[in-house]
């Protein structure tokens, strides 16, 4: 029989808080008379405005303004007490607003009497949705009617506040800003940027995380759901840093990324080597300058000699930690030099400085610079040449050819001049020669380097459709026209950049969702001098939007975090959350985040009361439909594991639940399988895991052993009852020393109200001959693992489900077992309790059937096997726990087969859902006769024998039987069969038979004791009445007169 569940009623006492607040302060905004403008006894109650009126059109207000109650809380209702009047009666109308401390949101109104004289109103607004974060957001507003003729009076005003405190148990979520991943910081202190959410509370402090450690914890001055910093210094170095905040209740929350940040704050070190400090160098006209540089935490990028705090050349990417070296010719005459380098972070070091003093008696030619870019000027000068001379100087390019051109020296012998490298001139190494026009003899030289102006196209590498590309040009001549060409593989784009000063461009290539995707070719060449040319190449890529989440599976209450990538750039997304199974949006969906410049967005949903199952989400692009992303999540809700030893056992020896409670490897539940087929040990679990809760896995623990010595066990199986028959679920390995196994029930457990009454057997098959085996179970135990708590919402129609169900009949001595009424009907009792979780009312009416469990429920129906009910007894209904209960009843003939019986019971629902249970009892055998109860000889003479008496016997019961026969006469024991007025009747001369007319002395006689005829063999009834007869002859002496009379007992055997 079905275990009765017990239903505990829950309640949560939720405190709401009245809080009376008398007027403290009168806030007067609007016109007023000079005398309405000063309050005195505002709240003393005494009928008397003591000077103050409310003009026409006029407004009182009170605000709730004590910081005791500054935390959130959930308004419930708001009672104003207010005495007020007016001359003659209020003209206009004298309505109380509530709104908020900003003025800004009138939340609702109600209309106060109309009177004359002082009245004290108490009045309850109605309409108010209080949505207000804090109680001392609270104002409240008396305004007057507009009229120019009458005062009216506000004499006592305060106000009741029935609130709710607020609880948060949710953490805060940050994301992280700028610093961005991998970057480099050159300057300290660092400031980290985090911008932290909070649904519920705010932001008491947040730290910040240096390399998994707390660094530094800022508190107070922190404004959720904006961007917030913190500033730290650090050493040099490379640190990873993410932040975590707590919130005004204690709940803290971790970014779920960290950051690298790379600090740089020192530049390279330099070393001079040669010339040293203070040297005379009278050698050569020119000097070679060297020096090593390093840095420690990035690569160099260029080095320059300085001379007199001018650069004279340049040197990049130069090796670091090895000797280096600049040539260069800068005249004679006394100079401070020194060398300064720069690495990847744009720091730049400068060297100790050396004085140097060039003394070279020779004539001179010298550059400005070693080296010069295409496009540049070269400032050439000379010492030591005859005063007011004319000197040729030639410059040979590195192709041979000659610029040649006379200057002047002037009176001191120096000469000056530039010449122009325009953007065509070869690169490679330039001559200088210098030499008197008179005297060639008298010469110098020198020489310089021409590097060729590179022009160059930068753009990223990968872009999406519908981006647009930023593409820059420079080293172009200046202020000219630079052909750009974009190809692709459905065409071209050509377009005409100017240059500006410096020979530079940017140019904003636009693309659309539906370009071309893959390789795009960039050519550009300056128009005025075609070795000015570059090219560079971009990859687009088809822009896939994709929607994510953090996890696929989630358990109640949880926020499930929402990204969605590459969807059109700025655009509206419109965003739902559904249910698989019924495509029923989520409360408070479809909603509309937008995309920010890459076609991101970000949103998310809180799973609270969700119920498990899975759920899509669905992002639409409303700006380019295509756009269009489903994903799909699973939620398990919450779950805990239940463990629970079996409550009963049954079929093996001796019996003892304890015996396999405990593992042990020695108390056991045994059988001997003596007989060919099938044999069970029967096992059975109970728990009160809540019914609706979902099944997550399910496993039977078993510890067994078998003793085989003849080898003839055949299998030993695990069997449940599933859907009201035994199923064969698991296989065990069939071991001669105790062996522990698992069988996994999960697929056959499917709620709480399975896991609660869990029917297991363990069957042993064995063939004939040989040693009988025996079959120990030393320990059982249940594993289930429940999701949720069965408290949650449905946002579509769910079935019903049977809370309770327990099939018996009236006789309430023995439950669990139906004794049949001879010959007659028994009414058997299917009771049941259906739950739905859309209200009682959603819960139409029930159906049952009632078979033995050879058979299945969806047998048609006879009186041997199987009963249905169609429409059970409603009997009552509890709206609050959304339930109905039900009593489907079945008539049972005697003759209905013994064993086990199913009761399986379904509950239907007002939109065609359905849910079932069963529960089980036994119809115990019934052993029954019937017969005719007189039977009567005809006269008979002295010494004859009767013709045969027929008595019929009928199986009234369930069972075959077999007949008892003995008798007497009055009283059992007193040694003859008849009675007579005279004498009387032996058993020998009293006797009957089974087959009719048979000659009285091979009949058999009756006898006082019982007497079994093992071959009757009166089967039960299956359709027609079963029945047999028994023929009976007498054969009086002569000495027995009148009547006589006796009594026959028939008994019906097994």
């Amino acid at each position: 029989m079905g275990k009765k569940e017990g239903l505990i009623l829950l309640t949560i006492l939720l405190l709401v808080i009245p809080i009376t607040y008398s007027a403290t302060e009168l806030l007067q905004v609007g016109s007023c008379t000079a005398s309405g403008c000063t309050v005195a006894g505002w709240n003393d109650l005494d009928n008397t405005a003591d000077g103050s009126t409310l003009a026409p059109g006029g407004v009182d207000s009170l605000t709730l303004n004590d910081p005791t109650f500054s935390t959130s809380a959930t308004i419930n209702s708001v009672l104003v007490h207010l005495n007020h009047g007016g001359a003659g009666g209020i003209k206009g109308s004298l309505a109380i607003v509530f709104r908020n401390a900003a003025n800004t949101v009138t939340y609702c109104t109600s209309t106060t009497p109309n009177t004359q004289g002082y009245t004290l109103s108490d009045i309850t607004p109605t309409g108010c949705s209080w949505t207000y974060s804090r109680l001392q957001d609270l104002v409240v507003q008396i305004s007057s009617g507009s009229d120019a003729n009458k005062d009216e009076y506000n004499d006592f005003l305060n106000f009741t506040v029935d609130y709710t405190p607020y609880s948060d148990t949710t953490s805060p979520t940050i994301t992280l800003g700028n610093p961005g991943p991998d970057t480099w910081a050159t300057t300290t202190p660092i400031t980290f940027y985090y911008t932290p959410s909070d649904t519920q509370s705010e932001i008491y402090n947040c730290s910040l995380i240096i390399n998994g450690s707390i660094n530094k914890t800022q508190t107070g001055g922190i404004t959720k759901d904006v961007s917030n910093s913190i500033s730290e210094t650090l050493e040099d170095g490379t640190w990873n840093w993410t932040v975590n905040c707590t919130d005004t209740w204690n709940n803290t929350g971790q970014a779920s990324t960290s950051k690298i940040i790379n600090v740089d704050t020192q530049g390279p070190i330099i070393n001079l080597e040669t010339p040293d400090n203070n040297t005379e160098w009278t050698a050569t006209q020119t000097v070679s300058f060297y020096f090593n540089a390093s840095d420690k935490q990035r690569t160099l990028t260029s080095c320059e000699l300085i001379i007199g705090g001018s650069v004279m050349d340049t040197l990049s990417s130069p090796s670091e930690s090895t000797s280096l070296n600049f040539d260069y010719a800068p005249g004679n005459g006394q100079y401070w030099w020194n060398i300064n380098c720069t690495d990847e972070s744009g720091f730049e070091t400068s060297s100790d400085l050396y004085n140097l003093t060039v003394n070279y008696a020779g004539r001179t030619v010298l550059t400005d610079a070693a080296s010069y870019e295409q496009g540049s000027d070269v400032s050439i000068s000379g010492t030591n040449w005859a005063p007011s001379s004319n000197i040729t100087l030639i410059v040979t390019l590195s192709n041979g050819t000659i610029m040649s051109w006379n200057v002047t020296s002037d009176v001191s012998g120096n000469i000056t001049d530039s010449c122009f490298i325009n953007y065509s001139c070869p690169i490679g190494q330039y001559n200088v020669t210098a030499y008197e026009y008179l005297i060639p003899s008298n010469n110098a030289t020198n020489s310089f380097t021409v590097t060729q102006r590179i022009a160059s196209i930068t753009v990223g590498s990968i872009f999406k459709q519908g981006e647009t590309i930023e593409i820059n040009g420079s080293g172009f001549s200046p202020n000219t026209d630079v052909n750009l060409n974009i190809s692709f593989g459905t065409g071209d784009n050509t377009t005409i950049q100017v240059a500006d000063s410096n020979g530079d461009f940017t140019y904003y290539f636009e693309t659309a969702y539906i370009s071309w995707t893959g390789l795009y070719n960039i050519t550009a060449y300056d128009t005025n001098f075609m070795n000015l040319n570059a090219t560079a190449n971009f990859t687009l890529d088809q822009r896939l939007p994709r929607l994510n989440t953090t996890n696929f599976f989630y358990g109640s209450n949880e926020i499930v975090d929402i990204f969605g990538y590459n969807f059109s750039i700025l655009a509206m997304i419109e965003l739902v959350v559904f249910e698989n199974d019924t495509g029923v949006y989520a409360p408070g969906y479809p909603q509309y985040p937008n995309a920010n410049n890459s076609g991101d967005f970000y949103s998310w949903w809180n799973t609270t009361d969700t119920c498990p199952g899975i759920y899509g989400i669905n992002a639409y692009d409303t700006n380019y439909s295509l756009y269009n992303e489903t994903i799909y999540i699973n939620l398990t809700g919450s779950t805990q594991l239940y463990n629970y030893t079996p409550n009963s056992t049954s079929g093996g020896t001796p019996g003892l639940v304890s015996n396999i409670q405990t593992k042990d490897d020695s108390n056991a539940e045994s059988i001997t399988l003596s007989a060919t087929g099938l044999s069970y040990i029967y096992i059975n679990f109970t728990n009160n895991i809540a019914l609706d809760a979902e099944v997550v896995n399910a496993y039977l623990k078993i510890n067994h052993m078998e003793n085989d010595p003849s080898a003839k066990l055949n299998s030993v199986n695990i069997e449940i009852i599933y859907q009201g028959s035994w199923t064969n679920a698991c296989n065990l390995i069939e071991s001669g020393i105790y062996l522990y196994e698992t069988c996994d029930l999960s697929g056959y457990l499917i709620n709480g109200s399975d896991a609660n009454n869990v029917q297991i057997r363990v069957a042993y098959d064995r063939s004939t001959g040989g040693t009988d085996p025996i079959g120990y179970i030393d320990y059982a135990l249940m594993e289930v693992t429940a999701g949720g708590t069965g408290a949650c919402t449905f946002w579509g129609n769910q079935p019903p489900s049977l809370l309770f169900i327990e099939v018996d009949d009236l006789y309430t001595g023995i439950s669990n077992e139906i004794d049949l009424t001879v010959g007659g009907l028994t009414p058997v009792f299917c009771n049941i309790t259906v739950y739905d979780g859309e209200g009682s009312s959603s819960i139409l009416n029930a159906g049952a059937t009632f078979y033995n469990s050879l058979n299945q429920s969806d047998d048609p129906d006879n009186n041997n096997t199987h009963y249905t009910n169609n429409d059970c007894t409603f009997i009552s209904e509890d709206e609050g726990a959304k339930t109905k209960t039900f009593s489907c009843v079945f008539n049972i003939t005697y003759y209905a087969n013994n064993g086990t019986w199913i009761c399986n019971a379904t509950g239907y629902d007002t939109g065609g859902l359905l849910g079932s249970s069963i529960d089980q009892v036994n119809i115990n055998e019934l052993y029954a006769i019937g017969f005719t109860s007189n039977v009567t000889f005809p006269e008979i003479e002295l010494g004859s024998t009767s013709s045969d008496v027929i008595s019929t016997i009928t199986n009234v019961g369930n069972v075959e039987i077999d007949l008892g026969i003995d008798g007497y006469a009055t009283t059992d024991g007193d040694g003859i069969a008849m009675n007579c007025t005279e004498g009387n009747i032996s058993f020998n001369d009293f006797r009957y038979d089974l087959l009719p007319a048979q000659n009285f002395d091979v009949m058999t006689p009756i006898t006082d004791d019982l007497v079994n005829l093992t071959t009757f063999n009166l089967a039960k009834q299956t359709t027609a009445i079963s029945n047999k007869n028994v023929y009976w002859k007498v054969r009086p002496s002569p000495f027995t007169a009148g009547t006589c009379q006796g009594i026959v007992v028939y008994t019906a055997m097994g």
